[in-house]
C-alpha cells in the first residue's frame, strides 16, 4: 500500500510542475502581450453597467487556454471571459 501511496504522490508532484511550468509560460505570453499593447488604443467588445469586456482582455485569455491546452490538451478552462473545453472536465 506505501509503494501506490508514494507512486501517486510522485505522479501528482510531476502533475504540479507541468502545471507550474503552463502557468508560467501563459503568464509571459500574456505580459508580453499586454506590453506590446499598453499604449494601444483598447476597444470595448460589450460594456455594461458592472462590466467591460476588453478585446484584450478576450485575447489574453485565449492565449492562456491555447498555452494551457499545449499542456493539458483534456482540461477545461474556466475564465473570466468564458468556458474553453470540455465543462464536464472542470
Amino acid at each position: 500500500m506505501k509503494a501506490i501511496a508514494s507512486r501517486k504522490k510522485g505522479r501528482e508532484s510531476l502533475d504540479l510542475k507541468q502545471a507550474q511550468k503552463a502557468a508560467i509560460r501563459a503568464a509571459q505570453l500574456v505580459g508580453e502581450l499586454m506590453r506590446r499593447n499598453l499604449a494601444v488604443h483598447k476597444r470595448a467588445n460589450s460594456a455594461t453597467q458592472h462590466d467591460i469586456k476588453l478585446e484584450l482582455d478576450v485575447r489574453s485569455q485565449n492565449l492562456i487556454q491555447k498555452t494551457r491546452h499545449s499542456f493539458f490538451p483534456q482540461a477545461a478552462l474556466l475564465g473570466e471571459e468564458g468556458v474553453a473545453g470540455d465543462p464536464g472536465s472542470l
